[in-house]
């Protein structure tokens, strides 16, 4: 077995939903943030404090894009693909729990920028 073969991707542990993804809708597996942070001082910050209007997740499934007048889909997403990490805007978000595994829906316009696996967001 060569190494390649035994390397796994985090597109390979991500869940596959029995579903398709419909219009310019995009499917995400959001992060789960921690319980609570400190602040540098030591302060613990519960979650329930005013939180951002970001969050971060990966992409599960990415619909075909917008119908244009002419019949052709439209996408405005570029390159963006299954299991990539990306910040998205959770205004106008509809939560999905299928199989005990909560997703999130969002427009493609709420995919804010694909980032790293190795990047911290601060939210």
């Amino acid at each position: 077995m060569t190494s390649a073969a035994a390397a796994t991707t985090v597109v390979d542990t991500l869940p596959v939903p029995p579903f398709r993804v419909n219009g310019d809708r995009v499917l995400i597996l959001p992060e789960k943030p921690p319980e609570e942070e400190r602040s540098r001082g030591g302060i613990i910050m519960p979650k329930t404090r005013k939180s951002s209007d970001w969050r971060v997740g990966r992409v599960i499934k990415i619909g075909p894009g917008m119908l244009c007048f002419d019949g052709h889909f439209w996408s405005q997403l570029g390159e963006l693909k299954r299991g990539d990490r990306v910040i998205y805007s959770h205004m106008g978000e509809r939560r999905i729990t299928i199989e005990d595994v909560e997703y999130v829906s969002v427009h493609e316009e709420n995919v804010m920028l694909p980032i790293g696996d190795d990047v911290v967001v601060g939210l």
